[in-house]
């Protein structure tokens, strides 16, 4: 009896010293003491986000953070933004509300009470770029239109010193709308319903024929063009026929493959806004 009770008492303590195992079955032996050197970590690549290089006074913009002055004005001069300071001597040499003088630039001041912005609309006077012909204004920004008399809505702004500056004609008249995306530009600028249907079915066919590059906005392409083709007084003729060409072949071959094939007959289809800012441009390369 009493080997017995020794056995079993040993058998108690030999349970004791090894502990009990997990559940189902899990090993309690102990897991060894880890160090850093036994771990391994896997770099990732860190891909740096790259840098705006922010542009000078009358390039083109998107946003305030894209301009060296701060300020992207997004007005009727222009379907994008411009970049810009306000200035305190309109009609003469920029001189900025900082009494900075900004050399090769002019002083504008459109009505305050007609003159639309999108933003920064307590600017009512700013600088813009003095040129002496077009190429030079589209080395600047390409989307620039006219290197010319600074006017608003066809009456010279001052006819006393007639300066000519970059600017881009096809906005003025319009409410201006986010120059990235284009939203709600329809909504925005009421009227002419049957000139922006022949702009959507422009920019419709230059997307169905892959024209247009994929992944840009439709929005942007019909608000471009609806700026060529309504102007101030009127519809821009020669620029609806165009338009109109491309449209009814487009619609005439339908189904067929030769829908696409108008460009045989009428040239390289116009692409409205190729030349707006991108915001791939304001990178740092």
């Amino acid at each position: 009896m009493l080997d017995s009770r020794i056995r079993i008492l040993a058998l108690l303590l030999l349970f004791m010293l090894l502990g009990c195992g997990g559940e189902d079955g899990e090993d309690s032996t102990p897991e060894p003491d880890v160090t850093t050197e036994d771990i391994q970590i896997e770099e990732e690549d860190i891909v740096p986000v790259p840098d705006i290089c922010e542009r000078p006074i009358g390039a083109g913009c998107l946003e305030d953070a894209h301009c060296e002055s701060g300020i992207c004005l997004i007005s009727e001069f222009a379907p994008f933004g411009i970049c810009t300071v306000a200035c305190q001597n309109p009609g003469d040499f920029c001189k900025g509300t900082d009494d900075v003088q900004y050399d090769g630039f002019w002083c504008v001041e459109p009505p305050p009470e007609e003159f639309k912005k999108y933003n920064h609309k307590e600017t009512t006077a700013f600088c813009l770029k003095i040129c002496e012909n077009q190429e030079e204004c589209e080395e600047l920004e390409p989307g620039y239109e006219t290197c010319e008399e600074v006017t608003y809505k066809g009456t010279a702004l001052y006819p006393g010193s007639p300066m000519q500056v970059c600017q881009a004609p096809s906005a003025v008249g319009k409410v201006p709308v986010d120059p990235f995306t284009c939203e709600n530009w329809k909504a925005t600028n009421p009227g002419n319903p049957n000139e922006k249907l022949m702009c959507s079915n422009y920019c419709s066919y230059l997307n169905a024929c892959q024209y247009y590059a994929p992944g840009e906005s439709l929005e942007c392409c019909q608000w471009y063009c609806y700026g060529r083709l309504v102007k101030v007084g009127g519809i821009d003729g020669e620029y609806e026929d165009i338009l109109r060409n491309f449209i009814e072949y487009f619609t005439a071959f339908a189904g067929t493959g030769q829908q696409g094939e108008g460009k045989t007959k009428f040239g390289d289809p116009p692409i409205p806004d190729e030349n707006k800012p991108s915001p791939d441009g304001f990178l740092c390369e």
